[in-house]
C-alpha cells in the first residue's frame, strides 16, 4: 500500500505502542501520586513552614507517607484483583 507521499507504508507495532502506552501511563501515576502523597502528609504535619523540618515534623511525614503507601497498597492489590474477577467471569 501506498501513502500520500508515494512511499510504502510499514505497519506499526501495536505491541511495542501498548508497551510504551502502559509504560507512559505508570509513569504519570507514579508521579500523581507522590504529588498527592506529599500534599496530603504537607497539610497534615507542616503546621509552619520554616526552613527546617522539627523532629516531630519528620516523624509525622514518614508516619504519614508509610500510611499513605500502605492504603495505596490495599486499594490496588483490591482493585486488581476485582478487575481479574470481573474479567474471569465475563469469558466464563
Amino acid at each position: 500500500m501506498s501513502s500520500l507521499f508515494g512511499t510504502k507504508q510499514q505497519k506499526p507495532d501495536v505491541n511495542k505502542m501498548k508497551l510504551e502506552i502502559q509504560q507512559a501511563s505508570a509513569l504519570a501515576n507514579a508521579q500523581q501520586l507522590i504529588n498527592n502523597m506529599n500534599n496530603q502528609c504537607y497539610d497534615k504535619c507542616i503546621l509552619k513552614p520554616s526552613t527546617s523540618l522539627s523532629s516531630s515534623e519528620e516523624g509525622c511525614l514518614s508516619n504519614c507517607m508509610q500510611r499513605y503507601m500502605e492504603a495505596f497498597n490495599i486499594i490496588s492489590t483490591t482493585y486488581v484483583q476485582r478487575m481479574s474477577k470481573e474479567r474471569h467471569e465475563q469469558t466464563a
